[in-house]
């Protein structure tokens, strides 16, 4: 990607239309995803990006710019310049995740299949599973 595409993806971004802005962000994911090495000069602006498109009001967007964030980890790229945005990555994370009504039941069946019982108050449930036998 050159710097003049790159600018003018940025400018697409502050499209007063949420579609254009969700359809960046998918752009800049699939890229990510298909030639990681192409961003990476420019991944420092990427990251500022997708940080404030993780943020927008448009929940579309949002939720769009936030699968970049799993794209990254998956990319074979280096991992180090996006433990500099942790600080202010992390809480746009836990802001924007949301649970479905019944998450909470499939969370306790999960537990319940995983053999972790429904009191949570017995001795070897208490116990990390390292130090059980």
């Amino acid at each position: 990607m050159h710097a003049a595409q790159w600018r003018g993806a940025v400018a697409r971004r502050g499209s007063p239309d949420g579609r254009v802005r969700a359809l960046v962000s998918v752009g800049v994911c699939q890229l990510m995803t298909l030639a990681p090495l192409v961003l990476q000069p420019h991944m420092s602006d990427v990251i500022e990006f997708m940080l404030a498109a993780s943020q927008d009001g448009d929940n579309t967007v949002a939720l769009e710019s936030s699968e970049f964030w799993a794209t990254f980890c998956e990319a074979e790229i280096d991992e180090s310049l996006l433990w500099m945005y942790a600080p202010r990555l992390v809480p746009v994370l836990l802001r924007n995740m949301v649970y479905a009504d019944d998450d909470d039941e499939l969370l306790a069946a999960e537990a319940e299949e995983a053999g972790l019982g429904k009191t949570g108050d017995e001795a070897s449930e208490l116990k990390p599973f390292h130090a059980q036998g």
